[in-house]
Order: C-alpha cells, then structure tokens, then sequence
C-alpha cells in the first residue's frame, strides 16, 4: 500500500507515508495527497486498496460505491462533516476551505488491489453517479501496473524538428533556443513519451481528460480559418534539459538533440495537441 502510494503519486515513501488515512473512520479513503493550486485548480489524489492473502478477484463494487459517497461528502462545503479521524478531518476542513475560496478540486481516485479491475457493475456504479468526467477520474493499480510504472525510464532523449529561423542566446552558463516547433511534432513527443515528459507538480494537476483549456485548443485546431493562427493564441511551451546539440552552421530548420528533457510549461498544451492528434 504505501509502495502503491509512493509510485501513483511519484513522491518519496517519507512523503507517502504523511499521506496515510487508513484506519477506523477513514470514509473509505486509505490515502489522501492534496496537490498545489495551479491556475485556480487543485488535484485531490485518494487512494483505496483492497488486498487479499490469496490474490485474483476484482475490486469490490460495494467499496466503489463507498467511495462514490466519500467524494460527494469531501468536495461539497456545504454539508455537516461526517464521522472521522481526526487526521482525516483536518484534510477534509482543508480541501473544503480551498472550494469555499473558489478554487476547483480536480479529483483522481486510484483503485489499488492485488487482483483485477473491478467488474461492469462497478463501471455502472461510476456511470450512475454522474460524476463530471472532465473533474473525476478513476484508475486501477495492480502489482503488474506498479511494476510497470516502476520500470519506466526516467529520463527522456529525443530530437525535436524546429521550423523556420531560430535563436540561441548563452548567459551565466546557460544556453536558450527560442524556436517554432510544428503541433504534429510536439504531438508525436507527447505520444512517444507520455506522462515523463511533464514535471511532476503539472502531471499531477493535468489528471483531467477534457477540461475547458484543451476543449477550446481543440476547437481552434478544427476549424480552418482559427487553425492557421494558432501560434498566435497559444502561449507556447518551455522545455528544459541538461543539454541540446544543434547545426550551428545550419541557417534554420534545426533538428535539435535534447538530453533530460521535461516540460515545466504548456504541459496543457502538450496533452490537448496528442489528445487531438488522436482523436480524442
């Protein structure tokens, strides 16, 4: 469990550890991580886990249900708060204090077992309660899914095909390329890399599928007359790494190497352009 923890959120076991609600009077919740605000958002991880001696099933749909409760009680200021730890009150007081002061919780409930997913009937527990996709979202973590997420390369290398002029300024032993890079090739960066791409404060925060920032990138990509001036509607994105080779002699066009690359902003960006790059 706190390994699952540590990995889901990728913060250090000490850090997960402080995250740990589990006990009598714990709504249903094991783990709680409250994320930054970011842009008037902020992601609310709750962890779940039900392990068995014996591994194989699916997760219980009863304790879907249980946690379908807890997140209807947790991100609505108004109503008496329930029975709980103490610990586990205090985090509750505090998410329902950043809603109070109009900030939008983003939810991320992660559904740990040693077995499989939950069955058509936990699926229609979550369709029946109408929770906004574009603010909920649920994942199952198994011991193949964490061995997965273990095994990921950390780093990112890759190549990035810039259009156009560009320009490369040197300064307290630093190096700065400002350049034009075209929305299918950031499409493919995204689509080849994922999630690693993005510093761990901003893949937290983009937990939505669709919310209102990528809904509105799409739409300017689908229609003809806005799509050609998109650079000039989006703020662009910041990419750091520890180092980046070009062709100096080159007049444009680079093909640059890049080493550690990490988006740290226009992570939106980044996930609106593979997301519609795929059709979703």
């Amino acid at each position: 469990m706190l390994l699952a923890t540590s990995v889901v959120l990728d913060i250090p076991v000490v850090e997960a550890l402080r995250s740990f609600t589990d006990g009598g009077h714990d709504l249903s919740i094991d783990a709680l991580h409250v994320g930054d605000i970011i842009e008037g958002e902020f992601v609310v991880t709750i962890v779940q886990a039900k392990l068995r001696r014996k591994p194989g099933g699916a997760f219980p749909a009863n304790d879907i249900q249980k946690v379908i409760h807890t997140v209807g009680v947790l991100f609505d200021p108004d109503p008496e708060l329930p029975h709980a730890r103490l610990q586990l009150l205090a985090r509750v007081e505090e998410i329902r204090s950043l809603v109070r002061d109009g900030n939008l919780p983003v939810v991320r409930v992660v559904l740990c077992n040693n077995g499989e997913r939950w069955t058509p009937d936990g699926d229609a527990l979550i369709r029946d309660a109408r929770l906004p996709d574009e603010q909920v979202t649920w994942e199952h973590v198994n011991h193949d899914v964490l061995v997965s997420m273990m095994q990921r390369p950390k780093s990112v290398d890759d190549e990035l095909q810039m259009v156009g002029a560009a320009v490369v300024e040197e300064f307290d032993f630093c190096r700065v390329l400002l350049g034009k890079v075209r929305v299918d090739e950031l499409a493919r960066l995204v689509g080849t890399h994922g999630d690693r791409l993005l510093e761990r404060n901003i893949r937290r925060y983009l937990g939505l599928r669709n919310n209102r920032v990528n809904q509105g990138i799409a739409r300017t990509l689908r229609s003809k007359s806005k799509r050609r001036n998109f650079y000039f509607f989006n703020n662009g994105i910041t990419v750091t790494c520890s180092k980046f080779r070009h062709n100096a002699l080159q007049g444009g066009n680079y093909r640059v190497k890049l080493e550690h690359l990490q988006v740290i902003n226009g992570g939106q960006t980044c996930r609106a352009l593979a997301g519609h790059a795929h059709g979703r």
